[in-house]
């Protein structure tokens, strides 16, 4: 007879229905409910903060209360909204986006300010929707100060739901184990938050009656108690072969039966799980963007750079002809540059300098330095030289956002120096960068300087997002008449 380990039992005067993973049904609604807690939230504080409005105000001593009941519902509701379209579009309920974080509260928190913006200013821009400037002041501040709060106690409250859910658990546990000889140590159990009624024994080299005896008793127990899983722990790919002779015993049985994995297959279990013709495979590492992602980006660069192009055909032209005026030499000055996937391509820039270096040493730009003409100077304190690139977006060898591109005996010297800094050209090259906009641009007199440089560019790459290039963009105008590093 295999050895059996009796855990303790609850017992009550109701037995518990059995519920097919009653706990992770629960963990798999979390989401849902947030989403549905957040809008009632809304709606309530915008309803409360609406009513204490009108409560002080001497309009509302007049006029029942009741008759600006609805007007507050229905712009809680317009919120609320507009606020969960938001959210799903960036995620926040996402399958392990149920347990709010301090991050996620913060994401909240901004999602609701654009929300409320949008709202208000439908209400005063169509006919019919009319709030008053002490209604909107007030919900303003009122869910400023509130929904911060009500946040984290949904977030303790649904941490603790979902901990009492599973600690409630019966499960039983069958540690199915291999030869002696390739036994390793099984599938921890400890941290999983449930309650192990039973936990049993199989070993491969038992006999199919052995086996069948021991699983006999697991259907027994099964049935005379309230178990709600079955957790199969294999420890061998001896035990592996198991599994699936265990799974057709228990099939006799309505409760789920589950694989719990060992520590080094779990680990790997966390990246995505994606079709590979017949079979699935796991994806241990992505593309920096995907396919729907690139050409979004494509897109966004044709369009705004056709725009600027259209704009600015005639700034273009003054510049090329002050460029011909103020010294000898071309009007654009060409470099190679390494690009997407270390592929070389030829750089414009308006001339800036009396030399054309493109050899195997470039000297950086330096405050002051000599080779920089008087035009150019100008040019350069306002990155306007660099407007040539625009050409390199619509060819397809840049992007408007994107790691700026170094000269190649640079790329040469910084790329055995700072760890992974080839991994910048994963992506295009950009006008402007994450990197930019942070300070990190111009010369690198030190090794530090370009760490820095590549960590803002890695990062871009690691979170690159149609709105965070919108961000750079209005943040490189914004900056670019103030930088101290031009020149």
């Amino acid at each position: 007879m295999p050895v059996i380990e009796d855990g303790r039992q609850s017992y009550s005067l109701w037995p518990r229905r059995r519920s097919e993973g009653r706990a992770f049904s629960i963990v798999r609604l979390v989401p849902q409910s947030v989403l549905f807690i957040d809008v009632i939230t809304i709606v309530a504080v915008t309803v409360t903060c609406g009513i204490a409005q009108a409560w002080f105000s001497r309009q509302a001593m007049i006029e029942p209360i009741a008759i600006e009941l609805g007007v507050d519902v229905k712009f809680g509701a317009a919120v609320a909204s507009v606020f969960v379209s938001m959210a799903c579009a960036r995620g926040l309920y996402g399958a392990n986006q149920g347990v709010l974080d301090a991050r996620q509260r913060r994401q909240r928190s901004l999602i609701w300010c654009i929300a409320y913006a949008c709202v208000v200013l439908t209400y005063m821009t169509v006919d019919g929707l009319k709030v008053t400037p002490q209604f909107i002041a007030v919900v303003l501040l009122g869910g400023l100060l509130v929904l911060p709060i009500a946040w984290r106690w949904e977030a303790q409250i649904i941490h603790n739901a979902v901990n009492a859910v599973s600690l409630t658990r019966q499960v039983v546990a069958i540690e199915v184990q291999g030869a002696p000889s390739s036994a390793a140590p099984c599938c921890a159990t400890d941290g999983l938050g449930v309650n192990i009624g039973k936990r049993m024994a199989i070993s491969a080299e038992w006999t199919s009656e052995r086996i069948g005896e021991c699983l006999s008793e697991v259907v027994d127990y099964v049935r005379n108690h309230s178990v709600e899983e079955i957790l199969l722990l294999p420890n061998s790919p001896e035990a592996q072969v198991m599994i699936d002779t265990i799974v057709m015993h228990l099939r006799i049985v309505p409760t789920p039966i589950r694989l719990l994995p060992d520590p080094i297959t779990s680990a790997f279990l966390a990246y995505p799980l994606i079709d590979y013709g017949s079979i699935k495979v796991l994806e241990l590492r992505s593309a920096p963007l995907t396919e729907l992602e690139l050409v979004t980006k494509r897109l966004m660069d044709l369009v705004l750079t056709i725009g600027i192009l259209l704009m600015l055909f005639g700034v273009l032209a003054i510049i090329a002809a002050l460029v011909v005026v103020d010294s000898p030499g071309p009007v654009l000055f060409l470099q190679r540059r390494v690009g997407f996937n270390d592929r070389l391509f030829h750089i414009y820039k308006f001339r800036t300098m009396a030399t054309l270096d493109d050899g195997a040493m470039v000297q950086q730009a330096h405050r002051g330095d000599a080779r920089i003409t008087r035009v150019g100077r100008i040019l350069r304190r306002f990155s306007l030289d660099e407007l040539p690139q625009l050409i390199n977006v619509l060819r397809g060898e840049m992007s408007l956002v994107g790691p700026r591109p170094h000269a190649l005996a640079h790329d040469r010297e910084y790329g055995s120096a700072v760890a992974f800094y080839a991994a910048r050209h994963n992506i295009k090259p950009g006008l402007t960068g994450w990197a930019q906009v942070n300070g990190w641009r111009g010369a690198t007199p030190e090794l530090e300087m370009m760490q820095k440089r590549v960590e803002h560019d890695l990062w871009y790459i690691n979170h690159w997002s149609l709105w965070l290039d919108m961000k750079i963009l209005v943040l490189t105008v914004i900056r670019v008449w103030k930088d101290p590093n031009a020149y």
